[in-house]
């Protein structure tokens, strides 16, 4: 098993404090958030922004290797997360995470690459940890 850690601090109150997110190996990345840059479109980043980085990453990965099972060799597989963050009557809470992945894999066809995509999010243990979310997927051959 891996463990990952991260921490977050943060200072003051909710309108007008600010945090900071720390990952990864030493020394490691430093963040930093507000409300702003969490619920509007302040400077910095938000714990959504660290999620939507995660599942882009993770999701690559798992259509690099289901790619790579059925004997495709995938050249780059390159993914971009929205996550959604809304508030309804019970609060705040994430909706939806919308993946978009370029695939550069000479040979592949875009069924085969549409079937291989909507299992890789199934696969993909940050897919997993948002159980609940909507999950959708585009994916699409590189030069296409």
């Amino acid at each position: 098993m891996t463990n990952k850690t991260a921490r977050a601090k943060w200072s003051g109150d909710l309108d007008s404090g600010q945090g900071s997110f720390s990952y990864g190996h030493e020394p490691g990345v430093s963040e930093t958030y507000t409300k702003e840059s969490r619920f509007e479109e302040g400077k910095g980043v938000g714990p959504e922004d660290l999620i939507a980085a995660a599942h882009a990453g993770c999701y690559s990965m798992a259509l690099s290797h289901l790619l790579n099972e059925e004997g495709e060799k995938p050249q780059g597989v390159a993914t971009t997360a929205t996550v959604a963050l809304g508030e309804d009557d019970e609060g705040f809470a994430i909706s939806a995470s919308e993946l978009k992945t370029e695939v550069s894999c000479p040979g592949l066809t875009q069924e085969k690459l549409d079937r291989l995509a909507a299992g890789a999010a199934q696969e993909c243990p940050v897919s997993k940890a948002l159980a609940g979310v909507e999950i959708s997927v585009e994916a699409v051959l590189a030069g296409s």
